[in-house]
């Protein structure tokens, strides 16, 4: 079974790596919103008193080479196997932005020293199986020993810059701030029957269990303000970080981490408006870049953004709006990615196509004449920001 599974993780990693090779397919541009990598707890909680962190909310070790290893792939991609940008680091075709969490900022620098990585041998075909299984959650532990060891090489020393957009920023793109209704939302769905419903029946073996597993959490205090959430956060990223509380199986740490899915994803569904305000500077950005590309009026050919899950969340569930055959149960795990790749399958500049890849899967493959028309309006509320955010919630 398990080498099964291992070669499936060969196949699709070779498939996604070799895929602009096909053909005389021509790739212009790529734009890559990644979710950090894996992060200690934002905060300490009472009921694991043996199990603490110096820093709270802060990237781990893990996180580093999840993101290190996502950059030697498309250092793979996008410089050995297709030559879209140069061997070299050149600021005027490289574009990077993270949020201003610190957490986003090594990410960036992480995968950057991936990306850049000119001390260190290519992926081999094992090297490649080990980090592709590192990178798509659930992260194997096991694996742990085996990628310190791959990663023993010194990975380059001089630092690219990652700078930041800071939250005060008003039209920032990886997490709205200023919106007076995303905080009334989320009270709403926090007090609705729709979450409710998701501890007492849909997750309710897996609350039982750790209610017997640990008596001091009740029921009353899971549905107490947003403690299911920061309880479900501590353990997954215990468990990430192999410091899982004893009591806890990996089957219920994983089962967690769907509940977390849940409910991120219940949160943003409360409002169809909010979810376009979340989505309005994300398509700015990416048209905007690809318009400047295909118009030749700007010399980028790729753009990183380093953020969230709240980066990702409104971008898969906005695209299953375009297509619905799109997953957008799998929850953006530390390390996810969604990747825009502009190119001209013919090889030529007469006709564009815009192929987005989530986690390295294909879920999108459509004309950019009709990519940008349905795109904008995933961002377009009909109204301006200011009238969509002070808009009173029933």
């Amino acid at each position: 079974g398990l080498r099964i599974v291992m070669r499936a993780f060969i196949l699709n990693i070779f498939s996604w790596c070799l895929l602009p090779l096909f053909g005389e397919s021509k790739i212009h541009l790529v734009v890559d919103f990644i979710r950090h990598g894996a992060r200690s707890p934002e905060r300490s909680m009472k009921f694991f008193k043996n199990i603490t962190w110096t820093f709270y909310g802060e990237l781990t070790s893990i996180g580093q080479r999840q993101q290190n290893l996502l950059g030697r792939l498309r250092r793979k991609q996008y410089i050995e196997d297709y030559p879209l940008i140069p061997q070299t680091f050149d600021p005027s075709l490289i574009y990077i932005r993270s949020s201003d969490e610190r957490r986003s900022m090594m990410s960036g620098q992480s995968y950057l020293m991936g990306l850049y990585s000119t001390g260190m041998p290519p992926l081999n075909e094992v090297q490649m199986k080990h980090a592709h299984n590192l990178l798509t959650p659930p992260i194997s532990l096991q694996l742990g020993d085996s990628i310190i060891e791959m990663l023993k090489d010194k990975p380059m020393t001089a630092g690219i810059p990652v700078y930041p957009i800071y939250t005060e920023y008003k039209e920032n793109l990886f997490y709205v701030t200023d919106c007076p209704i995303i905080g009334q939302t989320e009270d709403q769905y926090l007090a609705s029957e729709n979450y409710t419903n998701l501890i007492k029946i849909k997750f309710h073996d897996l609350w039982t269990q750790l209610m017997e597993a640990y008596p001091d959490i009740t029921e009353e205090y899971l549905l107490t303000k947003d403690n299911a959430n920061d309880l479900a956060d501590f353990i997954v990223c215990a468990h990430t970080d192999g410091t899982r509380p004893e009591r806890i199986t990996p089957e219920m740490a994983q089962k967690l981490k769907e509940f977390l899915g849940e409910l991120k994803r219940g949160k943003h569904l409360v409002d169809p408006i909010l979810l376009k305000i979340r989505m309005s500077k994300i398509t700015q950005e990416v048209l905007k870049y690809m318009n400047q590309t295909i118009e030749k009026s700007n010399k980028l050919r790729y753009v990183l953004y380093s953020g969230h899950d709240v980066t990702l969340i409104p971008i898969i569930l906005s695209l299953n709006k375009i297509n619905s055959s799109i997953d957008y149960s799998e929850v953006p795990d530390f390390a996810s990615n969604i990747l825009f790749e502009l190119n001209s399958p013919d090889g030529k500049d007469s006709e564009y196509f815009v192929s987005i890849y989530f986690n390295g899967k294909v879920i999108y493959n459509e004309p950019y004449s009709k990519f940008k028309e349905v795109f904008a309006k995933l961002g377009d509320t009909g109204m301006s920001k200011e009238e969509a955010c002070k808009r009173k919630q029933g």
